[in-house]
């Protein structure tokens, strides 16, 4: 891949759609981590040292699609937002809880999730709107992302999040990912 190389400019040329790609996972966990993150956001962030791994392989085990997501313009929160929700058979659901510290989310009842079940933290109710902005993995997704993103947030700025590139979601009413 050249270093002028941009998958959009490239799939316009080719007549290909541009709509997104959905993943197939099921049971969706989103932890806030404020950027930036590397290609592989999971195993160089700023998490604590280990959380990252752990996080990884409890996520493999239980079949778990995790994203993390940051606020329009990289404020530091104090803790993180948590969302944990299905997007499987039967009625979609998400949740959300705030973490004081990222160590919790391991605490968190993640079986339950994979097994596609409330995990009873505080429903969200309506669009959570979730919008690639990770430029490391995919150019294409800052270049693109970040201005959707910043209009989004400047009219919808509490479900407004921005995400990693390899990983798209989008929640709707806890609908299935677009």
């Amino acid at each position: 891949m050249s270093v002028g190389f941009r998958c959009r400019a490239t799939s316009v040329a080719l007549h290909e759609p541009l709509r997104g790609t959905a993943s197939v996972e099921q049971s969706w966990l989103l932890l806030e981590v404020p950027g930036p993150w590397a290609v592989d956001a999971l195993s160089s962030s700023r998490l604590p040292p280990g959380l990252g791994s752990a996080l990884r392989e409890k996520a493999r085990a239980l079949g778990l699609r995790v994203l993390f997501v940051r606020r329009h313009g990289r404020h530091a929160p104090r803790g993180a937002q948590c969302f944990l929700a299905s997007t499987g058979p039967g009625t979609p659901w998400m949740e959300q809880v705030h973490l004081d510290d990222p160590w919790d989310v391991l605490g968190l009842d993640l079986d339950r999730l994979a097994r596609g079940q409330r995990c009873e933290m505080r429903e969200v109710h309506g669009p959570l709107f979730c919008v690639c902005t990770h430029g490391r993995h995919d150019v294409c997704c800052s270049e693109n992302g970040r201005p959707v993103a910043r209009i989004l947030s400047s009219g919808h700025p509490a479900r407004t999040w921005e995400g990693p590139g390899r990983h798209r979601i989008s929640v709707g009413t806890a609908s299935q990912p677009t």
